[in-house]
């Protein structure tokens, strides 16, 4: 009869995702027997719980070696787990995911001596451990002092821990995070930069990244360090990390009229657009779709998100998240509450404080109005920016607010469509960070599509949470939508407008804590606003 063939060994995609509150690792295995990979394994580092400090300050920017006490403290994770062994024997690609707007700030690598026994040893290489978001206010003044010979996105440092290589490239949709990017010439945008930097502009572009890429691009196998640390083969493909958002976006099959909402620190609604010029909003991102590079994916950001919600919590239900989730759907009946504890994004409003359609919101409406303006203001200008035609097919919901059934069943109503939201511990980004290494490794060998390599894998962590309003109840969200845009519309007119509490007519706090809140949010606004402006002004000279 012979000996039976020995039955190929699984395959496993490693993905490790950075954000602001912790390192996340997510393990996908494609077992042989199977035409699909599935998640085998997640596992993270807190760095308020585990590291002790989270290294976020008040300002927005992050202490750098928060993130080295992470690597290490995930290696002695990694190693006192079982799954140690299946990490040296079946990876095959790994790939990175990070806050898509972060940056370090470096001496020049080319003279710095890689480390050998720890992450820490990363700590020399820092200009300074202080890494401000991109265009964020404080990040001026160090561009002013130059103390810096080399600037990385946060994914570009962990591309350098991994390789011991400064590859000095970008994936596209992370470049598309610094706002100098030509997305359809793909290519750094000189005018662009000349309106950032000024007399700086040459400077900048010779401490950034020289290339930018797809983000199938392989760029060869793990140093010795990284792999010994991390317990994968030398012989595994290091697939180009990119930005949480477009990492996120990998985790799913979205199509036109389907949208993602995370419900994070920050709030973020994304889409697909069939081009750059659809919508007329300014508070947008956009970048390439990293699935299939041919089409976009567009942004919304609204600034006053969990930690708005936390105080409400702790306010309004004791601190208790049960109660807070219980007094969600309370109904208010349009009593809109647009509150702006920090200079918001979408819409543009700088003066901070509760802009409100009438004095007479209770405290058992507070919550409740607070996130049903939120919702509202999410359908406006994801529809306003085209990232819909007005009936929203699904809505995939991620972030920690996701974990709130309340939520995901006003975000149901308003958009009146199903919500789905992920089971288990998986982690969006750092899914998607496995996923692509996947699918660049997979792609070198056989050229396939993304839905073709990817397409069975993709999704499997989300369930139908709940259907959409129908029915009488969708009439009644259709006249709130209505209400809700005519209410915000004319807060942004007024500039101030509506009810403000504590009786405040005039400019919003002042002093201290508004210069606090501003975070990235007061020059990124300004330069995104004078940017989208200088571009349609282009346009409409073409």
């Amino acid at each position: 009869m012979g000996i039976p063939p020995k039955a190929p060994s699984p395959k496993s995609y490693l993905g490790l995702d950075l954000s602001t509150q912790s390192l996340t690792l997510t393990l996908l295995t494609h077992p042989s027997n199977s035409t699909f990979a599935v998640e085998t394994f997640t596992t993270s580092v807190n760095f308020e719980n585990d590291c002790g400090d989270s290294g976020l300050r008040e300002d927005g920017t992050q202490d750098a070696t928060v993130w080295l006490t992470a690597f290490n403290l995930l290696c002695k994770k990694l190693k006192s787990n079982k799954v140690w062994d299946r990490l040296r024997s079946s990876v095959v690609a790994v790939s990175f995911s990070a806050q898509q707007h972060g940056t370090c700030w470096l001496k020049s690598p080319a003279k710095f001596p890689f480390p050998k026994d720890s992450f820490s040893e990363f700590k020399s290489l820092f200009a300074t451990t202080v890494s401000p978001i991109w265009l964020h206010s404080s990040a001026s003044g160090m561009l002013d002092a130059m103390t810096a010979e080399r600037i990385m996105l946060i994914t570009e440092l962990m591309l350098y821990m991994c390789t011991g290589e400064d590859h000095s490239v970008l994936d596209e949709s992370d470049a598309a995070g610094t706002n100098m990017f030509d997305l359809e010439k793909r290519s750094w945008c000189g005018e662009v930069c000349s309106i950032l930097f000024g007399d700086k502009q040459h400077d900048v572009k010779n401490k950034v990244a020289k290339t930018v890429c797809k983000g199938t691009h392989v760029l060869g196998n793990p140093c010795s360090f990284f792999a010994e640390k991390m317990g994968i083969p030398e012989t595994a493909k290091v697939v180009i990390g990119t930005g949480d958002n477009p990492s996120s976006f990998c985790s799913s099959k979205l199509v036109r009229n389907e949208l993602i909402i995370s419900l994070g620190t920050s709030d973020t609604v994304l889409g697909l657009v069939p081009s750059l010029t659809s919508g007329s909003s300014f508070t947008l991102s956009n970048f390439r779709d990293p699935r299939t590079a041919s089409s976009y994916v567009r942004m919304l950001c609204f600034s006053n998100g969990g930690k708005l919600r936390e105080s409400y919590c702790e306010k309004y239900a004791g601190g208790n998240w049960n109660t807070f989730d219980s007094l969600v759907e309370t109904q208010t009946h349009g009593k809109w509450n647009l509150h702006v504890d920090v200079p918001e994004i979408t819409p543009f409003i700088k003066t901070l404080g509760k802009h409100t359609s009438t004095s007479d919101i209770s405290n058992k409406e507070m919550i409740a109005s607070l996130v049903q303006t939120r919702v509202m203001s999410m359908y406006l200008h994801s529809k306003r920016c085209e990232m819909h035609s007005g009936k929203v097919k699904r809505i995939l919901v991620t972030g920690g607010g996701s974990k709130s059934g309340g939520i995901c069943r006003v975000i149901s109503s308003v958009f009146g469509c199903p919500v789905y939201v992920q089971d288990g511990s998986s982690g969006g980004a750092s899914y998607g960070a496995a996923i692509r290494a996947m699918y660049g490794k997979e792609r070198g060998g056989s050229g396939g599509t993304f839905n073709e390599i990817c397409g069975k894998t993709v999704e499997r962590g989300w369930r139908k949470f709940c259907d959409g309003g129908e029915g009488d109840e969708g009439e009644e969200y259709e006249r709130l939508r209505g209400e809700y845009e005519r209410f915000e519309d004319g807060v942004v007119a007024a500039g101030v407008g509506g009810e403000r509490d504590g009786g405040d007519k005039g400019g919003g706090r002042k002093g201290e804590e508004e210069s606090n809140g501003g975070w990235w949010i007061g020059a990124g606004l300004v330069i995104g606003v004078g940017i989208g402006v200088y571009f349609l002004s282009r346009r409409g000279k073409k």
